[in-house]
């Protein structure tokens, strides 16, 4: 534990998100006084489905929130495959196992650490980083307050630049978007349903996967299912910005007469709450440059077809904390000591995203045609397996 006659070195975390409060809580506990500067005026938690695997469980707990998260996944789930002619497939179904990932919103996760974080760490909302100056006399930031406009210049020992895949940190600090973010070419909406779609079983996970384009749905315990639409682009540009559901009714055209595919197409007319935005990792050689340290989507940004998005910014965090309680007396030896272990983890699941969006939207026909003759297998498999239900 840190000496608590020394004083505490202040740190700066841009971004209010998963990534900012986790390794708020870890720093704080760590010995350091933490101040975390919001954009927004208020808190904006993300009712988007994701999930946390056992490295995330196991860094919610170290971080004291584990039993705070509100976990929403069915304990019997179905799995559905949707053929060429719009039926739906069994393929498989199951037990909830205490191993498997757990479902949740990210507003679960960002709750359950806003109740950590909130009385305990300074938070300015309507706060932003006008510049960063990283010099001999230390790490000076310049904030201002957007609501009122006051500025005001302040010493920190560290800044975290957690504010996300297209971070204003990481193009001040260490250079411009083109540099770091690599694209899927691939787009992706996400929205909740109003009502239950018709001929479709609420507590199934419902997956469509055609070539270069691909939809999912996604069961929860306790509300709606969430839907994802994915297609394959090589002009992300042009889709940004546009009205969602204009661009969808158009890429899944040939799905139309596809049941399903046309009642989630509807909902989404009717949503005014969903996620449209493009698909891109963050390769970098290097997360931390002197005082200034990326963390979570703003250094790595696994996708969303990792599912390890939740997990990495908790675990990240986690560690953090770790490697500044064992260096106390140097934080270019926690840093360095930092990034030395959280690299192999974010290599490895970086990795696999690549062949899990090829999975989900594949990009040649020859792959889609695998992926169907695999879940004929598994349906051919199901059928056979004693007491099945007709």
């Amino acid at each position: 534990m840190p000496n608590s006659s020394s004083p505490r070195k202040r740190v700066l975390i841009v971004g209010l998100g998963i990534a900012g409060m986790s390794s708020a809580i870890a720093l704080h506990r760590a010995g350091w006084q933490p101040v975390i500067v919001e954009r927004y005026s208020t808190r904006r938690p993300a009712d988007f489905h994701t999930s946390f695997d056992r490295t995330g469980r196991k860094a919610a707990e170290k971080l004291g929130v584990l039993d705070a998260i509100h976990r929403r996944t069915p304990e019997q789930r179905s799995f559905f495959q949707v053929d060429h002619e719009g039926q739906l497939v069994p393929v498989s179904r199951s037990t909830t196992k205490a191993s498997d990932p757990a479902i949740v919103l990210r507003s679960d996760i960002e709750n359950a650490l806003w109740g950590a974080v909130d009385g305990t760490v300074e938070v300015r909302f309507s706060t932003r980083a006008i510049s960063i100056e990283d010099g001999s006399q230390g790490l000076m930031v310049l904030l201002e307050n957007s609501a009122t406009g006051e500025r005001s210049e302040e010493q920190f020992d560290l800044l975290i630049g957690a504010d996300g895949m297209r971070s204003t940190v990481r193009r001040r600090v260490f250079g411009p978007d083109e540099r770091y973010l690599v694209p899927f070419d691939s787009m992706v909406c996400q929205f909740d349903l109003d009502e239950p779609l018709e001929g479709v079983d609420p507590n199934a996970t419902v997956v469509m996967s055609e070539t270069d384009r691909a939809m999912g749905i996604f069961p929860f315990s306790d509300r709606q299912p969430a839907v994802r639409f994915a297609y394959r682009t090589k002009n992300v540009n042009a889709q940004v910005g546009q009205p969602p559901i204009q661009i969808l009714r158009e890429v899944f055209a040939k799905d139309i007469h596809k049941p399903v595919v046309a009642q989630a197409l509807d909902a989404l007319e009717r949503s005014n709450i969903y996620l449209f935005d493009s698909v891109h990792q963050v390769h970098m050689d290097s997360w931390r440059k002197g005082r200034v340290i990326l963390l979570g989507d703003s250094a790595w940004c696994l996708t969303l077809y990792s599912s390890m998005g939740t997990s990495a910014a908790l675990h990240a965090g986690v560690v953090l904390g770790e490697s500044m309680e064992r260096h106390p007396d140097s934080m270019e030896d926690a840093l360095a000591a930092w990034e030395r272990k959280l690299r192999p983890f974010i290599w490895g699941n970086r990795v696999l995203a690549g062949p899990l969006h090829e999975w989900f939207v594949p990009s040649r026909p020859l792959v889609t045609s695998a992926i169907a003759a695999g879940w004929k297998v598994s349906e051919t498999v199901l059928r056979m397996r004693p007491g099945r239900k007709e």
